[in-house]
């Protein structure tokens, strides 16, 4: 009987083969860097296997030696078998998803280098940067959309700058040091609304939405609203547009909260 030739496993197929595995040999449980490894067919090629990923595993050189041209046992197979399905599967949906993504950025280039040429000098377009699709991905990537490209394009060409691109890009990043600034307070007053007021670091400035802020929150604290100070004329403290008043109301508040703290001690 004529023996088998065995086809090499291309490179490609053998890095997909030990990323699938997590680089592990399948037989013992022994992983690189502890061991050598190699990739090995479940069903040897004399006995009718194949270089098929469902046929492939990560194997030390030690079990690889060892198994020589024997059969398999049938829950090997059947565990490799199930293990190439899903790493299919998996590599599909992220092939799908790396297409998908492409296809976007090219329309949003598409779209960008269309606004960009709406903009001309003497019937001639701006020059771009070699890498310009680069920087826009870049620049939506960390936050902004075609909307903005189109606003600040329409500033760097009305800023009568002798390199509107160069001019553009900072008018993007300056715009994404506002964003993430926005973001950063978000993140700061999201922080802040889980600490109680008197637990809060001391403001050495305030101004008057500081103090609004401060007496809806302590009020809410407590439960119910502080009486009017006796030396203002209203029946709102909070509504004062004396901002002294204002603070002297969360002042108020702030010994009542300490005090019940104190109290319950």
């Amino acid at each position: 009987m004529t023996e088998r030739t065995r086809k090499p496993v291309s490179k490609r197929l053998r890095y997909e083969v030990l990323r699938r595995d997590n680089h592990t040999c399948r037989y013992c449980g022994a992983s690189a860097p502890d061991v050598q490894l190699t990739v090995d067919h479940v069903l040897p090629v004399a006995l009718g296997g194949d270089n098929s990923p469902g046929n492939l595993v990560a194997s030390c050189r030690d079990c690889n030696a060892g198994k020589t041209s024997s059969a398999p046992d049938a829950p090997m197979v059947e565990q490799v078998n199930e293990d190439a399905i899903r790493w299919a599967r998996a590599m599909q949906t992220v092939l799908a998803r790396r297409a998908a993504d492409r296809e976007n950025r090219r329309l949003n280039h598409d779209a960008f280098r269309a606004m960009w040429d709406a903009w001309t000098f003497r019937g001639e377009t701006f020059d771009l940067a070699a890498d310009w699709r680069t920087t826009i991905d870049r620049h939506m990537d960390n936050g902004l959309d075609m909307e903005d490209f189109d606003e600040l394009i329409d500033v760097a060409m009305t800023s009568k700058s002798r390199d509107p691109w160069k001019y553009f890009n900072g008018c993007c990043w300056r715009r994404l040091d506002d964003i993430h600034n926005d973001i950063a307070a978000e993140i700061q007053s999201v922080d802040e609304a889980d600490v109680p007021p008197w637990e809060r670091p001391v403001r050495t400035s305030w101004t008057e939405s500081d103090v609004d802020r401060e007496i809806r929150e302590m009020e809410a604290e407590i439960g119910h609203e502080i009486p009017p100070m006796q030396h203002c004329n209203h029946d709102d403290p909070s509504s004062c547009t004396d901002q002294m008043c204002r603070f002297q109301h969360c002042v108020g508040i702030t010994a009542i909260i300490l005090s019940r703290r104190i109290a319950d001690a």
